[in-house]
């Protein structure tokens, strides 16, 4: 039971960053994202497809 909180609340840690990430991207960083997006954008996604094995993986 304990473990199951902890990575409930890893999970939700992690969804709510990566969605804060996506608006200060799009919002913030809008003009620098334009120049560097097929560099970040790429790194992005294999971050996300690395995170969502690791916690499926739990």
């Amino acid at each position: 039971m304990c473990w199951t909180k902890i990575i409930v609340l890893t999970f939700d840690i992690g969804v709510v960053t990566c969605i804060v990430i996506e608006f200060e991207f799009g919002t913030n960083l809008a003009v620098f994202s334009r120049y560097v997006g097929g560099i970040f954008g790429s790194a992005m996604v294999a971050e996300r497809i690395f995170v969502f094995a690791l916690e499926s993986g739990f």
